[in-house]
């Protein structure tokens, strides 16, 4: 390994750590699985998430979706927030339930997602953190094959959260019941 490449690697450590330490209000931890702590009152968060995928067992296939979400405090209980949704995909050669779908290399913002989570109970304030959301998203491709595709979607969450070690261990849990129609 050269002294150049040694650097680089030193240098996105670095950023990524610091980065990576400022998570602010309702901490969102990860990319899918949400926490119940809400926003405070007038706060505002911004959330970009990458998320990866390759291979279908046949043929290529290679997808990036990512999602630009605002999420803004109404109260101390109530917040609402809006995303942007994307997907970057390339494929050749797949089977997807019996059919060959047509080569693609699509890169595109494809849909909107609106949001809404209601705290019963805060993790911060009480033993553990009990929230209720409702999610609604439009999406115009097919994430799996690249395709056209018009997807409504609308979803009920429970999430719950617990802080152990004061903070520094944190349980998320999350059950969600959706309902999609789709149309190519």
């Amino acid at each position: 390994m050269n002294l150049t490449t040694k650097l680089k690697q030193t240098a996105f450590s670095y950023l990524f750590v610091i980065l990576s330490t400022n998570a602010y209000a309702s901490e969102g931890l990860l990319a899918k699985t949400k926490g119940a702590e809400p926003l405070s009152t007038k706060a505002l968060d911004v959330y970009q998430s990458f998320i990866f995928r390759n291979d279908k067992g046949s043929g290529t296939y290679k997808a990036i979706d990512f999602k630009t979400e605002m999420e803004y405090g109404m109260s101390d209980r109530f917040t609402f927030s809006g995303a942007v949704i994307g997907h970057d995909i390339t494929t050749s050669g797949l089977i997807i339930d019996g059919y060959i779908p047509e080569a693609r290399n699509t890169s595109a913002l494809s849909g909107i997602e609106l949001s809404a989570k209601n705290a019963f109970l805060t993790p911060a304030l009480d033993d553990i953190g009990l929230s209720t959301s409702f999610k609604i998203e439009y999406d115009t491709l097919d994430m799996h094959s690249g395709q056209d595709k018009d997807t409504l979607s609308a979803t009920v969450g429970l999430q719950l959260q617990k802080y152990f070690m004061d903070g520094q261990l944190v349980w998320l849990g999350n059950a969600n019941l959706e309902t999609t129609h789709a149309q190519r």
